[in-house]
């Protein structure tokens, strides 16, 4: 295990292996403050992930898109995701959860009815900036995103 800090010493780099398997990770210190509420507005986002069988990983995938949050606990991520095997438009809506500990959950679902849950963390005291991670029947995937 390698841990390597910066930015003095208030983020971090981890990367390991433990003879079958390799990782890699980051952190950062939380904010002083959690968000009380979100900022009503459009947030770019940008992350890969891996497509999902029940026994396989199937493809890798980039995407980029926007997460539009209402400021009454409703949700809608507009996503592009370009993998090995094609791209596609993505469309989901759902509900948030803040709590009181720097993250929210949500639960979305698209046209097609494939369900997807999210756990965003924030790395800003006013809840502007984040890091998630999804998970699905067919997926899961990390990305980050801000404010406009």
């Amino acid at each position: 295990l390698t841990l390597s800090a910066y930015n003095q010493g208030k983020d971090y780099l981890v990367t390991g292996q433990d003879g079958v398997y390799a990782f890699t990770g980051s952190g950062s210190v939380l904010p002083a403050t959690c968000p009380t509420a979100l900022t009503t507005g459009t947030y770019p986002v940008n992350g890969t992930g891996f497509g999902l069988t029940a026994s396989a990983l199937t493809s890798t995938f980039n995407l980029l898109g926007v997460v539009q949050l209402s400021g009454t606990n409703t949700i809608t991520m507009n996503l592009f995701e370009a993998s090995n095997s094609g791209s596609t438009n993505v469309s989901s809506t759902g509900t948030y959860t803040l709590n009181s500990n720097c993250s929210a959950t949500a639960n979305l679902t698209d046209a097609s009815g494939n369900k997807y849950s999210l756990v965003f963390e924030f790395t800003a005291s006013n809840g502007n900036n984040f890091i998630f991670s999804s998970s699905s029947a067919g997926g899961i995937y990390t990305a980050s995103g801000r404010v406009l």
